[in-house]
């Protein structure tokens, strides 16, 4: 019955009941199957069903173990510790009654889950080095595979409504099948998984069993209980919210609601529908379906979906940790992590921090990548060497090898001898090595005043780092790789890692929320991640600050203006209230120009709702500054607004905002105009454009008295072509 579609199994099953028939031969479990690794070194469960009291003997490697079905049907035994095993073994499940079940090329050594989002999803077809590796798939015999794919779509298509209806965790995945790892099987196995497996098996000599249960844009929430993640008021609304919690990624709300897009429309009636972004379920599909399966690790690659909130991300690795603990029944289990990788969003380098406040949490340990990831593309293909780091760390922190997995990190040791800084390196290896024809441009000083500049020399020596600048005399904090997609300057002798990301200081972050229309949000650019104006922002004021892009395309100010049903209000789209959540010291407002065409207001009513706007944000705690556009810009000759009746009456209305709620404004009009070439829509800026936008809002915040770093540093730097 087991290869019938489940209801007409069911209806069949009932019709053999009804006449009488012999109840089911003896069954082990899905999760075990023909050419499948059991874990080495322990006393391991199988369990599968039978008929109830009917006695059950299992067979394998020597061993034999009987148990007795349970009135529910089901059974389980528990194989005495066994040995590495790379010659293929039969495993007999045997009733009384004579039923048998057979298991066939049956191996045993190591057993290690994949689990994460897209990069660890990420097939080995894909990646760099994939095609040589799938050539060599076939000749090992001992790399075995379990790959738990999806049955429901993960693009932007809206789900049918049977699709919406039957989501659950128990129906997410195909239904499982162990498979040796072969050109064709490990095509679409993750490559990250792969390239661990095989380098693993080569170096332990040893069977090799991996289990793939990766996700692609699963959020960190998807993988906890839903239970844990109610109890914390912190994080409840990520499921209470669902998918509208202004709290959670915006990509998190909004690939649900393109996908349960019906029920989104018939007016999101309760129960809300199931989604494998939702938290626990992901936990509920992948991990207590292995409840009580013996593994030696979980490779852990994610954090995309949850980057933009580094002071929660924090809680949440934590829970994920002791949840997988907890319900794989292992408090020792080892998570090797990978940090993530080089991408230009503004917020990484905060999160990369969160990834490694778990270190001290005994059997977690993390490689770096950041020197593997592309500027613009959030699925890097250079897979093997982060399979093969976590390979060298598994070694180290789980087989004890005496080699270096862990990256080489700051060991807490600062010194200063006049106007250098020094620190430590800890797990150097034989020594340091700096990269580049600048490497100093990786490092970035600060006095007492917390203004950083990048360092003009560095030294490394040892396990020893020194560096100065020369605009200041005396030193007060250090910073390496601390931007969005670092240069690798630093790294160990021995194997080329690169030191992890480091700060000397604990200083808060100063937050900028960048709000207003379709200029902010980067309309019409190629890569609006790394080329809009608040991406450049975020570069040119040093690593002191959090820049944010809350930008939404067509918003204006005026509260009651609908278009095709829209409310075209700031206030009214979900970047205002992500905004207010992020809490910002600083908000640099530009709207306005989608206000200039439209009739049946007048300015009064425009000055109130932009002094509403603004009051929302001046009630946070954080008290913010903020900054506004005023003239309205860019405005040349042959710009969509600019020779509009009303753009005068608008600007004298922003005048009055800042006159009345005291606020400084950013003119830019006199540095755009005469440069038609940045806006070649004639309305949104160009890569170049933006940059110039951000540069008349670095020197506003400049004069206003917060600490950014000089703009002639972080131009003259050039960090890379972008």
């Amino acid at each position: 019955m087991k290869d019938l579609d489940l209801r007409t199994g069911a209806i069949a099953f009932c019709a053999l009941l009804a006449l009488g028939a012999p109840a089911a031969a003896v069954e082990i479990d899905s999760l075990f199957g023909d050419h499948m690794v059991l874990q080495a070194g322990v006393d391991h469960p199988l369990w599968g069903r039978g008929v109830p009291g009917e006695t059950v003997t299992v067979e394998f490697a020597g061993q034999a173990v009987r148990t007795v079905v349970d009135h529910q049907g089901r059974w389980t035994v528990r194989l005495a510790p066994l040995e590495n095993r790379s010659v293929p073994t039969r495993l007999i499940a045997t009733g009384s009654r004579g039923d048998r079940a057979v298991l066939e090329d049956v191996l045993v050594g190591e057993v290690w889950l994949c689990a994460g989002q897209s990069n660890m999803a990420f097939p080995l077809r894909s990646a760099a080095s994939g095609a040589d590796a799938l050539e060599e798939a076939d000749s090992l015999p001992g790399l075995r595979i379990l790959h738990r794919a999806q049955r429901y779509p993960g693009g932007n298509e809206p789900w049918s409504e049977d699709q919406i209806a039957s989501i659950a965790p128990e129906t997410f995945f195909e239904r499982p099948a162990w498979q040796r790892a072969t050109r064709t099987t490990a095509a679409d196995f993750s490559a990250v998984g792969f390239f661990f497996g095989r380098y693993l098996g080569f170096e332990l000599a040893t069977p090799v069993g991996l289990i793939n249960v990766a996700v692609g844009g699963t959020p960190t929430e998807a993988w906890i209980p839903r239970g844990r993640i109610l109890a914390d008021p912190d994080l409840a609304p990520l499921e209470r919210d669902f998918p509208f919690s202004f709290i959670a990624h915006p990509f998190i709300n909004d690939r649900p609601q393109a996908h349960l897009r019906a029920w989104v429309q018939s007016g999101r009636e309760t129960p809300v529908p199931g989604h494998f972004f939702r938290s626990g379920f992901m936990h509920a599909a992948a991990i207590e379906p292995m409840k009580g399966l013996p593994i030696a690790g979980v490779l852990w690659y994610q954090g995309e979906s949850n980057a933009h909130d580094a002071t929660r991300h924090r809680t949440l690795l934590a829970l994920l940790i002791d949840t997988l603990r907890e319900s794989l029944g292992d408090p020792d289990l080892p998570l090797l992590q990978v940090q993530l990788p080089g991408l230009d969003r503004e917020e990484w380098p905060e999160f990369r921090e969160s990834q490694a406040a778990v270190l001290d949490t005994p059997g977690v340990a993390m490689v770096t990548a950041f020197d593997l990831g592309h500027p613009t593309d959030v699925h890097p293909h250079r897979k093997k060497p982060v399979g093969e780091r976590l390979a060298r760390l598994a070694l180290e922190i789980v087989y004890r090898r005496e080699l270096l997995g862990r990256p080489p990190m700051l060991a807490g040791d600062v010194s200063f001898d006049g106007s250098r800084i020094e620190v430590t390196i800890a797990r150097s290896g034989s020594g340091l090595r700096l990269e580049g024809d600048s490497p100093a441009r990786s490092f970035w000083i600060a006095g007492e005043d917390r203004i950083f500049r990048r360092a003009t020399w560095v030294d490394a020596s040892g396990d020893r780092v020194r560096a100065e600048c020369d605009a200041i005399t005396e030193p007060a904090a250090l910073r390496f790789a601390w931007e969005a997609d670092p240069f690798p300057a630093l790294r160990r002798i021995d194997d080329d890692m690169p030191v992890a990301p480091f700060r000397t200081d604990n200083w808060k972050p100063v937050r900028i929320a960048c709000i207003g229309d379709s200029i902010t949000h980067g309309h019409g650019l190629a890569h609006r991640d790394a080329q809009s104006y608040p991406a450049h922002l975020s570069r040119f004021v040093g690593p002191l600050f959090d820049v944010r892009n809350f930008g939404r395309s067509g918003t204006n100010i005026i509260k009651r203006i609908k278009r095709a049903e829209w409310d075209r209000a700031f206030v009214k789209n979900a970047p205002h209230e992500r905004a207010l959540a992020f809490e910002p010291d600083v908000v640099v407002v530009n709207l306005g120009i989608n206000d200039v065409p439209e009739e049946g207001f007048d300015l009064d009513e425009f000055v109130k709702d932009y002094l509403e706007l603004i009051d929302t944000y001046r009630a946070l705690r954080t008290k913010p500054a903020i900054l506004i556009w005023h003239p309205l810009a860019p405005l040349f000759e042959g710009h969509r607004f600019h020779d509009h009746p009303r753009l005068r009456e608008v600007n004298a209305a922003i005048a009055r905002v800042a006159r009345i709620a005291k606020i400084p404004t950013i003119d830019m009009l006199d540095p755009l105009r005469d440069h038609p070439e940045w806006f070649p829509d004639f309305i949104h800026p160009n890569s170049a454009g933006a940059r110039a936008i951000a540069c008349r809002i670095h020197d506003a915040m400049r004069r206003i008295g917060l600490p950014v770093s000089p703009i002639s540093t972080a131009v003259k730097a050039k960090e890379r072509d972008r």
